[in-house]
């Protein structure tokens, strides 16, 4: 397997919340602050670009094609809305091939990208994932799922 960049920070999650990006580093789910990347560690300066600048919400592309080359991952602590515990959720960034970065915090996102991961591999520039977003609402809640296009 191919090098990928991490970076951890030493804060513990209760015992409720999971390290999103150690799951797909196939890591502990005990620390907070780490990131997972799909690039190898050669392309840090081109992708350094992508994951600081300017993205576009994934609620933005619902119901068109994106092209994603790659995915950055990182565990953010949000506030939870009703109570204001500090909750820790998955922050994905997905670089399109058309030069837009997507970006969304949301766990159906998380759990639909590791599925299509789990059966079509991690996407590159050479095979990128062309996805469809799928947005479904249920009272206030938001959810979000992906359909895979066929090549």
């Amino acid at each position: 397997m191919e090098e990928r960049n991490v970076v951890a920070l030493g804060v513990k999650t209760t015992e409720n919340e999971k390290n999103y990006a150690a799951m797909w580093n196939g890591e502990s789910s005990e620390v907070v602050g780490k990131d997972w990347a799909s690039w190898t560690p050669e392309r840090n300066d081109e992708m350094l670009e992508r994951i600081t600048g300017e993205t576009v919400a994934l609620s933005d592309v619902v119901n068109t094609q994106i092209s994603v080359t790659d995915i950055y991952l990182e565990n953010v602590q949000i506030a939870d809305e009703n109570t204001g515990e500090m909750r820790i959720l998955p922050r994905i960034l997905m670089m399109c091939k058309d030069g837009r970065t997507v970006s969304c915090v949301s766990m159906t996102a998380f759990s639909a990208l590791s599925k299509i991961m789990r059966f079509k591999g991690t996407p590159t520039p050479e095979n990128p994932l062309t996805l469809k977003p799928i947005q479904n609402k249920k009272g206030a809640k938001v959810y979000y799922n992906f359909q895979v296009i066929k090549k």
